[in-house]
């Protein structure tokens, strides 16, 4: 009798759980089908006054300029709830929102978690909606700019972080592995890689692209005669970017970081520019 009075505790408890795990994500569904941009923002952030929420807006926070004022945000809520004296569950979302003039015209939600290297693994997609006139206006806007599609998954991507590494601490920080893709990039001369990854939309990988031009440029490679106005509408983005020196990060402006990479690669900024 005991025992069956402690599985049907647990059940309880479960089902507590979970009912509670998918009132918050009804709760972010209807953020998104019943506010404006500014009012979905300041509705997020009220989560964080509430217990049981993490509202993480800092490490895992996009919030930057896709092209011509589209914006680009990215939100990681944690909900935090007690199973028992001894545990607790956390379900984790994703809310993805693309905004312009304070029009929400694009937004997607989802549940998953961060393995161990910092990746974002989806377990399930709640609701996803891009069915405004002003998103079909930037995907064909997206077009006529790079003469590639849109993207977003790219743009939403937090797998990168821009990392610059001092000699004494290179391989003793988790950001390096991303830092070594680009060396081995431009060691190959990989160009077309360079070109995906400047017309992305994520910025952390279209400032590597940066820096791998620059340096092959100095080497004698050609590129594309658009490369330089590709590179100008990055240094214009309106946001801010993560920066890692050493084993730590914070967030710098688009314009300071592109600006910074032109300085070191002032012969590679001359050649492009007179294409």
């Amino acid at each position: 009798m005991k025992q069956l009075f402690l599985s049907i505790l647990l059940i309880t408890s479960f089902i507590s759980t979970n009912l509670s795990a998918q009132s918050l994500a009804k709760e972010l569904v209807d953020f998104c089908l019943n506010s404006d941009a500014k009012t979905l923002v300041s509705d997020l952030k009220k989560l964080k006054k509430r217990e049981n929420i993490s509202f993480d807006e800092i490490v895992y926070h996009i919030d930057y300029e896709i092209i011509e004022n589209f914006q680009a945000q990215l939100f990681e809520i944690k909900n935090t709830e007690k199973v028992n004296a001894n545990t607790s569950s956390i379900s984790t979302y994703r809310l993805r929102i693309i905004i312009k003039n304070n029009e929400l015209i694009f937004y997607e939600l989802d549940q998953g978690h961060r393995n161990q290297k910092g990746i974002w693994i989806t377990k399930s997609l709640i609701t996803r909606h891009c069915g405004t006139s002003l998103y079909y206006e930037l995907d064909k806007k997206y077009v006529a700019i790079y003469g590639v599609k849109i993207d977003l998954a790219q743009i939403f991507s937090t797998d990168f972080v821009y990392f610059i590494p001092q000699k004494a601490s290179f391989f003793n920080c988790p950001f390096y592995e991303k830092r070594e893709i680009l060396t081995k990039v431009v060691e190959n001369q990989d160009t077309i890689t360079l070109l995906n990854w400047l017309k992305s939309g994520n910025v952390p990988l279209q400032l590597y692209a940066i820096e791998g031009i620059f340096q092959l440029t100095e080497k004698g490679i050609s590129f594309p005669p658009n490369t330089w106005n590709w590179i100008e509408l990055v240094q214009k983005k309106d946001g801010n970017v993560r920066r890692a020196v050493d084993c730590g990060s914070e967030q710098f402006p688009i314009y300071t970081l592109v600006r910074q990479i032109k300085a070191k690669h002032r012969k590679a900024k001359r050649m492009l520019k007179r294409k």
